[in-house]
């Protein structure tokens, strides 16, 4: 397909370089977005839920470990296609290449199939299951301290602060991954008709659109999580307020943003 709109041979090598390339990197974020915040999912299920010492640490070392982790599998599945196992194409109005869901060998079946299992289907199931159990374990804690609240200790009641803190962050994470599923469900569903139910469903509408909607969820992360952090969002404000009032007495580093608590961490 990329043949029929070059002029020369050297130039289909280059389109068609480019667009595996493009393949590699929006794939590559993508498996990394979800299989991270499944990573954060997780953390905070073990901070709630699984707590045995007062204070949660994970050092830095083992940070940068899982974050290595999830960038190189990520990388590493994107790659399977270009080592024979799994195919590129260009993708619905063909502007651009995504995975080759149309073929149906053996191969590219147990690719696609691999791939939707390993990197949506299991991290959203660590997801849901943790932030099943990080809001029935807060609102159990929340109950106990309503019930009993003058006769728990400062300690206890600070904890319960801490808790309530834990559920916000909680709910920021959680409002993203709705993103995500929102904009990556569409496309996992047109994959699967393509490669096991009837193929002429698929479209050139029908498979462009969910692949321009699964390009949200890359984009929209930074601002969610800035906008989920309440210091940012105080900062923010105070900015705004003194653009919009020219108070030459407030300056520029008062606007520096705190993280110290950053929403989520790993």
């Amino acid at each position: 397909m990329v043949a029929k709109t070059c002029l020369d041979y050297d130039e289909c090598v280059l389109r068609w370089a480019v667009c595996q390339m493009y393949t590699i990197s929006t794939g590559a974020a993508g498996l990394v977005n979800i299989n991270t915040l499944a990573a954060i999912s997780y953390d905070r299920y073990t901070v709630v839920v699984r707590r045995v010492l007062p204070v949660h640490h994970v050092s830095r070392s083992m940070t940068r470990l899982v974050i290595a982790v999830i960038w190189i599998s990520s990388v590493l599945w994107m790659m399977f296609p270009m080592m024979g196992w799994g195919h590129f194409t260009l993708e619905g109005t063909g502007t651009s290449c995504t995975f080759d869901y149309l073929d149906r060998s053996a191969a590219n079946r147990a690719y696609v199939t691999t791939l939707t299992l390993a990197n949506f289907v299991v991290p959203l199931i660590v997801i849901v299951f943790s932030y099943v159990r990080i809001f029935l374990s807060v609102s159990a804690v929340r109950r106990g301290l309503m019930d009993n609240w003058p006769e728990f200790s400062l300690q206890s009641q600070r904890q319960g602060r801490k808790l309530h803190t834990e559920l916000k962050m909680a709910v920021t994470t959680l409002v993203i991954v709705g993103v995500f599923c929102v904009s990556w469900t569409p496309y996992v569903i047109v994959a699967t008709i393509a490669l096991f139910g009837d193929a002429h469903l698929v479209t050139p509408m029908t498979s462009a659109v969910p692949c321009l909607l699964a390009k949200v969820a890359t984009v929209s992360n930074p601002p969610l999580y800035s906008l989920g952090h309440p210091k940012f969002r105080k900062k923010i404000r105070l900015l705004v307020m003194s653009a919009m009032n020219r108070n030459p007495n407030v300056s520029m580093s008062s606007f520096t943003v705190s993280m110290d608590h950053p929403p989520t961490t790993l």
